[in-house]
């Protein structure tokens, strides 16, 4: 019996075979070794044949980190679309940001990989990923609002939301919480407790102070 052909790639979908090939092998080995010519073989295509769509290594990763955050646009959407309130669909953004750091390890180093410092500048890449962000300042925005706390600026606000999940789902990814963990939480049940004491602080630190540094409220 003959083994199995490997399948040519169909024309037109060239570039999702490329795609997928550079995040298996980000998955596999990591950005550093990456290269076209590995992935033209990882995707059973000439070492050519990636130059019909890709410049070069970096419009690659940027392809790649551009659908990311298409994805995690969509899912910080849909989960904040399950709540009414401004507090519960921010705290949902956050579970889902971790949540989706945690299903897509390749697309989220890709995303944040200093490899592309020379592209955030260019659209669709710098479009798609301000536009992400802006979904949680005006999560922020919403909360603050409710609040009463309409001179806080929701930017810082959502820098710190942003930066609590985010590292949190780095630190996951990486390793050091299970190293250093005594527990057995899931990441879901990491990620639900950060995203509320993420709102908490968010509120704490736009609270109005006293001349004494006490909360007015």
């Amino acid at each position: 019996m003959r083994p199995p052909a490997k399948k040519p790639y169909h024309h037109g979908d060239l570039r999702r075979a490329l795609v997928d090939a550079a995040l298996t092998l980000v998955s596999q080995g990591g950005l550093a070794p990456l290269t076209l010519r590995q992935v033209a073989r990882a995707a059973l295509v000439s070492p050519a044949a990636p130059y019909a769509h890709f410049a070069d290594k970096s419009a690659l990763l940027a392809a790649v980190a551009e659908e990311g955050f298409h994805a995690l646009a969509r899912s910080m959407r849909a989960s904040a679309a399950r709540h009414r309130r401004p507090r519960a669909r921010l705290e949902a953004m956050g579970v889902a940001y971790v949540r989706f750091a945690v299903a897509h390890p390749a697309h989220f180093q890709v995303m944040f990989s200093s490899t592309l410092a020379d592209r955030w500048r260019e659209p669709p890449l710098n479009q798609v990923s301000l536009s992400t962000f802006e979904l949680l300042v005006e999560a922020v925005r919403a909360v603050l609002t409710e609040a009463g706390h309409t001179r806080a600026d929701p930017f810082e606000a959502a820098l710190l939301g942003w930066s609590t999940v985010h590292g949190l789902s780095s630190l996951w990814l990486e390793g050091p919480i299970q190293r250093v963990s005594k527990t057995k939480h899931s990441i879901e049940h990491l990620a639900t407790v950060l995203a509320k004491k993420s709102a908490d602080a968010i509120l704490t630190s736009a609270a109005p102070r006293t001349r004494d540094g006490r909360d007015k409220s």
